[in-house]
């Protein structure tokens, strides 16, 4: 059962305060609504628009607002945080345990995971810090064997709208973990792959998918396929589509946001893109 911590006696409060983190000390004053639930130190905290770490050669860099990286230098009551992004480089998963964690509150609204190991624990204790805030969210790693579950992202992020995928490995039932969120407020999806980390799907499964979707969803599929692998899969890919979707002409300007459902395959140098019908219009047919 719940127990109200402005009830804890003064002299608890303060020592709730000295062991805590600056970052549970924070949520803690946030929680309350008043920084009395931690006497008598006031955590304050320093809030940039973007804010990006890195882990090189032992030693923890940040970059405030885009300046130039320097080493991350902070006491005991140190605080940071990014409003619009944050971007992790180059992390495993014991920096996410160190120390310098305990100075990042990362509950920005954009999160950047780049040429980090995006290992199932990693992805866990990355997600459990960002407290379900994220709206934007990138990974990037290239060279790595890291797959990337929908099933999992979506439910650890429950307010991420975009997602955005380079050069990582996509689990099969990506297509089936999506439709289970039927709820889910996602509304774009965008892989950048290159041939060994692209897994064919199946083509009809790919269409119910696309036009269940909710109006305005944008999909973007990128394939870098140099040996040209799969052609013949693209060719009847793009047929299914093109049976079931109405194929934009060539050339014609994108805008968004737009009330259609649209579908890009850009794959060979060719970028093509279907739209799917408004319930109005397929009431109309």
């Amino acid at each position: 059962m719940p127990y109200p911590l402005n009830n804890l006696a003064y002299g608890l409060r303060c020592r709730l305060s000295e062991l805590a983190t600056p970052v549970e000390r924070y949520d803690l004053q946030i929680a309350a609504g008043s920084p009395s639930i931690c006497p008598p130190k006031l955590q304050y905290i320093e809030i940039f628009d973007n804010l990006d770490i890195e882990y090189q050669n032992g030693t923890f860099f940040v970059s405030k607002n885009l300046i130039p990286f320097v080493p991350f230098v902070y006491d005991s009551n140190t605080l940071i945080t990014g409003k619009v992004t944050i971007c992790l480089r180059g992390l495993d998963l014991s920096d996410l345990q160190s120390d310098a964690f305990f100075h990042v509150l990362c509950q920005s609204s954009g999160l950047i995971l780049w040429q980090c190991a995006t290992t199932e624990p990693f992805i866990e204790t990355i997600f459990s810090k960002t407290c379900r805030t994220t709206a934007n969210f990138k990974v990037g790693c290239s060279g790595s064997s890291s797959t990337v579950n929908f099933a999992e992202l979506l439910t650890h992020l429950p307010k991420v709208v975009r997602v955005s995928i380079y050069s990582v490995c996509i689990a099969k039932s990506w297509i089936s973990d999506v439709q289970r969120f039927a709820e889910h407020p996602l509304k774009s999806l965008h892989f950048s792959l290159h041939e060994d980390q692209f897994e064919p799907f199946d083509a009809n499964e790919f269409v119910t998918f696309v036009k269940t979707r909710r109006q305005g969803f944008i999909l973007v599929l990128s394939v870098t396929d140099v040996n040209r692998k799969f052609v013949s899969y693209f060719s009847k890919l793009k047929s299914a589509l093109d049976r079931h979707l109405t194929r934009e002409p060539r050339g014609q300007a994108f805008h968004e946001p737009t009330d259609y459902t649209r579908v890009t395959i850009n794959v060979y140098k060719r970028k093509t893109r279907w739209i799917v019908s408004t319930n109005k219009e397929r009431n109309e047919l």
